[in-house]
């Protein structure tokens, strides 16, 4: 072991017995020249330390020694270090910087760990190692509420476009409180916006695969309630026995965590046997449904400890984490992983480095090293965007410093970035401030080249990690984080107009593109019931029997609004309206729009427009987000599709929309419908530097709505 240079004491170094204590103190300063990650203290006698700054979280041996080592955090070179022992009697014999200390410690297997040593296992046939291509599509939030119902055809061809072979699906826990030790899972909890139901998630689970991809169940407890004073919950402070020294919104009152606390067994007991029950209960369902990779807990790295920490962390949970697994395993035949928080790689004096979490996954015998991997590159933001060759030297540390001692421990298991991503902000690989994260996107172009520079960094960023990330071959593939379920045109339109870790569209996607085809270069074939969505009871109705209201030739005379100078997309995807039938029903108005043979639904929204002398109803067809909206005189405008339950349906080449007569018969009754005139209007929206654009074709003709008999 390399241990650097020793420590020289400065004169000014301080050693006195401090009144009616017993203790002494001393500072000294790091005159190594380097950076100190571990503190070697030599006393006289058999000492204590009592007190330290700054912090360090592991101290080896924790009682009295005349040899103690003090690591899990670091001195500037140049930087000062205080710190008190008892008794007074011991004085400082030698203080040595220790630059090289290791950042992990051994890990012997733990006794009656028969498991530890298990063989890599297999998914679905293929190898372990395999290349993960991944990408993760969240949980139930953001575009994802809508279209996992919906789950639009072309999200999964552009995920096979991108030679993405794994796909990650986050599984939602939650509790109330720090006190509710009763873990539930958020898709089954009225209100809860985070979790998928457990339909959804069956259904979900079986178009991935029929799509041809590796599904991973991406197991979070989360909790996103501040109504608890004193009570407040994160993942990551789950397990530490003194959160509430560090947390100012958890009182040590409510903490039972804190082995000292009243109830501390029973709520542990209890906060397991329910967190397992869960994990069993999505074990059946991946089981059932062909999942590959499960993950036990994600960034909970203070809950699954299998090892001491220290005197920071004196307590551990190998016994419930054993018997977790062995209730998963008696349900599951996949792959199982955890997902640790790469904080743990940083030592600091306030974060806590690997402190009995490093053996986790030998510990328990798990199949796949996973970590949430979101690595500070640069130490600050730069004021330009950083190259790829840069970039790559800090991937490289990245990799040979932090990742290579990990692999060592488990060389027969693959190491697997199970979250990772970068915003398409300036400063992202710093992991510095980021506060204009879900932003609205305007254009950032600081050199003058024409590029966002936010996008530029994002897109060096993993070109730099994919050059060097080759060359490892422990490292078996990543998921990528925040690609949620959209088409490209809603995307566009909506979350994709916001900064964010989603490449789509971004000068990264042809990086990932070319990786992913050279790691992935082979896609499986698409199952039978996967492709062109089958006819569905709203195309079953008897349209044959019904003419066109509006009927047009391939190649229509159009008329542009404001102005032909307008007029850039004209001509895509589904501009080829073949007609329009309206039908008008016992209780609702029926709207089907026919494209011509060899087209198919692009990015335009169709706004077909009923009017008399005295009122207009607006319905807007809208194929590309596989939903519909109605307003009347072009305001108020309202959601149908699943808003309304199954009154929007839609093929390749025709959409179909049930419109309820109540939404509008008060103002425009059916009377008045059945003697109105039917036209149509086509509109693409785009985002021009920041601002929001309309275009709109007019294609010339009027029809009548027809009165099903």
């Amino acid at each position: 072991m390399n241990r650097g240079n020793w420590g020289v004491l400065v004169a000014a170094v301080l050693v006195v017995g401090l009144a009616g204590t017993c203790l002494a103190g001393a500072m000294y300063r790091n005159d190594s020249g380097v950076v100190a990650r571990a503190i070697r203290i030599e006393f006289s006698e058999p000492a204590e330390i009592t007190l330290m700054w700054p912090s360090f979280s592991q101290r080896d041996p924790q009682g009295p020694a005349t040899v103690i080592v003090l690591s899990g955090g670091e001195i500037a070179a140049g930087g000062w270090f205080s710190f008190t022992w008892r008794p007074d009697s011991a004085r400082v014999v030698k203080v040595e910087w220790l630059a090289d200390y290791p950042l992990l410690p051994a890990c012997p297997p733990l006794e009656g760990a028969w498991w530890a040593q298990s063989a890599p296992r297999t998914s679905n046939g293929s190898p372990l190692d395999m290349r993960f291509c991944g990408v993760s599509i969240g949980g139930n939030y953001g575009p994802n509420p809508l279209n996992v119902a919906i789950l639009p055809e072309e999200f999964f061809l552009y995920l096979r476009e991108l030679h993405v072979n794994w796909v990650g699906v986050n599984i939602y826990l939650t509790v109330d409180h720090s006190m509710d030790s009763v873990v539930k899972a958020a898709g089954r909890v009225p209100g809860c916006r985070w979790g998928f139901s457990d339909e959804e998630i069956v259904r979900l689970i079986r178009t991935l695969r029929g799509y041809g991809f590796g599904v991973y169940l991406h197991v979070i407890l989360d909790w996103d309630r501040e109504d608890h004073p004193g009570k407040r919950v994160r993942n990551w402070t789950i397990g530490d026995p003194y959160a509430y020294e560090y947390d100012p919104e958890v009182s040590r009152e409510y903490w039972p965590w804190d082995p000292e606390h009243p109830m501390h067994d029973e709520f542990v007991a209890e906060f397991f046997s329910t967190y397992t029950a869960q994990l069993v209960h999505y074990a059946r369902i991946a089981e059932a449904e062909g999942v590959g990779l499960l993950a036990l807990g994600t960034e909970m790295d203070m809950l699954f400890r299998t090892r001491p920490g220290g005197s920071r962390w004196p307590t551990e949970f190998s016994s419930q984490l054993r018997a977790m697994v062995d209730a998963v395993r008696a349900e599951y035949s996949g792959m199982l992983t955890y997902e640790v928080n790469h904080h743990r790689f940083i030592h600091t004096p306030t974060i806590p480095g690997f402190q009995g979490v490093a053996c986790v996954w030998g510990d328990l015998g798990l199949d796949v090293v996973g970590i949430s991997a979101y690595f500070p590159l640069l130490e600050k933001p730069q004021d330009r965007v950083p190259t790829v060759e840069e970039l790559e030297v800090q991937w490289a540390r990245v990799f040979d410093d932090l990742l290579t001692p990990l692999a060592k421990i488990y060389p027969d298991k693959p190491l697997v970035f199970t979250e990772f991503g970068y915003v398409d902000l300036p400063g992202s690989s710093s992991a510095g401030p980021l506060s204009d994260q879900g932003k609205f996107r305007v254009l950032i172009d600081g050199d003058g080249n024409g590029l966002d520079d936010g996008e530029e960094e994002q897109a060096n960023i993993l070109e730099a990690f994919f050059r060097v990330a080759e060359k490892y071959p422990f490292f078996r593939g990543t998921f990528l984080w925040g690609l949620m379920i959209a088409s490209a045109g809603e995307w566009a339109r909506s979350f994709g107009a916001f900064r964010d870790f989603d490449f789509r569209g971004r000068l990264a996607d042809p990086v990932v593109r070319n990786w992913y085809r050279e790691w992935n270069p082979v896609l499986p074939e698409l199952t039978p019931e996967v492709g062109s969505p089958a006819p569905g009871p709203l195309h079953a109705y008897p349209w044959e029997s019904i003419p066109y209201a509006l009927t047009y030739p391939a190649e229509p005379q159009v008329v542009f609004w404001p102005d032909s100078s307008a007029a850039r997309h004209w001509g895509l995807d589904g501009s080829r309206v073949k007609g329009i039938k309206a039908v008008l029903l016992e209780d609702a108005l029926a709207v089907r729009l026919d494209l011509h043979d060899g087209d198919r639904m692009g990015h335009y929204f169709y706004s077909v427009e009923f009017r008399t002398p005295t009122a207009r109803l607006f319905v807007m067809l809208k194929p590309d987000e596989y939903r519909a909206s109605v307003a009347l005189g072009g305001r108020d405008w309202r959601e149908l599709g699943l808003v309304y339950g199954d009154a929007l349906e839609q093929s390749r080449d025709s959409v179909v929309v049930v419109v309820p007569l109540r939404m509008f018969s008060d103002a425009f009754p059916a009377n008045a419908l059945a003697r109105s005139e039917v036209s149509l209007a086509i509109q693409y929206s785009y985002l021009d530097n920041g601002v929001w654009t309309d275009e709109r074709f007019f294609i010339p003709g009027d029809g009548r709505v027809y009165i099903s008999q």
